[in-house]
């Protein structure tokens, strides 16, 4: 997996190691940002696969990371897998759906064999409806984790009635399509993908910062590097922009750590950006330089007004928290210079 993932990526991992024991062995490829294009990704996971591929079980890569929000070439990296061993890939496509468009077949075809996403995000759909594709070679290998009175021993059949849960979310998904369909699917993704590009580039100049990679590894979200030096200050900015104006943003730094409960640093394999494998006792983020960056969603309810509101609101909080840094440096000056008298 890529140090990309999402956290329940290594939890899960975390446990499958708890139960399985010594034999698995988790692998990590680390994610340098900002990106300068997709190719660096491609080659590091090749340089792990050349060396450890004939060992893999699985691997498991974002279609659309969460953070930084940048689309991965699933498709190289699923041929890579079947090129460099007999690896199962699973495709955590939870941002994906909606958001971009992509063929389940032709996936399948560059090496897929599991594909998961979601529909309350980007599909407007309701939490809880999602979708699980299986290449049909696979289907022996997948059954649900509640077996019902209505089982039947083949793919579809066994998922078709999972006991007694609510399916009201599922019939839900008819009145989300009409609605894509009234405005076109191919229109929304569009309008994102523009509105995102260009609220993050007008940010990036207002802040005199950068995005965390190019424009064609985006789609309907941005990531601006923020105009601070401190992880107190960035998770200050989205704590105060969500209570003063309810805007609702991600604050995240780079370079992301490794994310496992615990399983220990010597117990897990990783490949630096550059395709180096490092020495177990080497923290992967030594030596990186810090960065903090914000997550910014398009939606088709936004124009690109909001976006330089909220540039402006940044920039605006930054100044008050400037000057109550110099209100305090001078107390604290006041207070040395009266110690010094009274001492006098």
């Amino acid at each position: 997996m890529l140090s990309t993932a999402y956290a329940m990526v290594p939890f899960t991992v975390d446990f499958l190691k708890k139960h399985v024991g010594e034999r698995f062995v988790p692998l990590v490829v680390m994610v340098d940002f900002p990106l300068s294009s997709e190719q660096a990704i491609v080659d590091a996971v090749r340089a792990a696969l050349d060396k450890y591929g004939h060992r893999g079980v699985m691997a498991v890569f974002s279609h659309i990371a969460s953070v930084p929000p940048v689309i991965l070439p699933v498709e190289r990296l699923a041929a890579l897998c079947r090129e460099k061993g007999n690896i199962n890939v699973v495709i955590d496509g939870a941002h994906a759906l909606g958001q971009i468009p992509f063929d389940l077949s032709d996936l399948a075809d560059k090496g897929v064999d599991f594909y998961v996403a979601n529909a309350h995000k980007w599909l407007y759909g309701p939490k809880g409806t999602a979708i699980f594709f299986v290449r049909r070679s696979k289907h022996d290998t997948v059954r649900p984790t509640v077996i019902s009175s209505d089982y039947k021993d083949d793919f579809q059949g066994s998922f078709e009635y999972t006991g007694t849960r609510d399916y009201t979310a599922f019939c839900a998904l008819d009145a989300c399509l009409d609605f894509r369909k009234r405005f076109g699917d191919a229109e929304i993704m569009a309008y994102l993908k523009k509105l995102a590009d260009e609220g993050g580039q007008l940010l990036a100049k207002n802040w005199q910062t950068e995005l965390a990679a190019p424009p064609e590894m985006s789609a309907a979200m941005a990531t601006v590097r923020l105009p601070v030096s401190e992880w107190a200050v960035a998770e200050r900015l989205q704590r105060d922009l969500f209570e003063r104006y309810q805007t609702y943003v991600v604050c995240f730094a780079t370079p992301l750590p490794l994310r496992f409960v615990t399983i220990p640093r010597e117990d897990v394999i990783v490949f630096a950006s550059d395709g180096r494998e490092l020495p177990p006792d080497v923290d992967p983020t030594e030596g990186s330089k810090r960065m903090f960056w914000m997550r910014l969603s398009a939606q088709i309810y936004l124009e690109l007004s909001d976006f330089q509101l909220l540039g402006d609101r940044v920039l605006e909080l930054l100044r008050e928290y400037a000057k109550e840094m110099d209100a305090a440096t001078e107390a604290d000056a006041r207070r040395v210079s009266d110690t010094v008298r009274i001492g006098a």
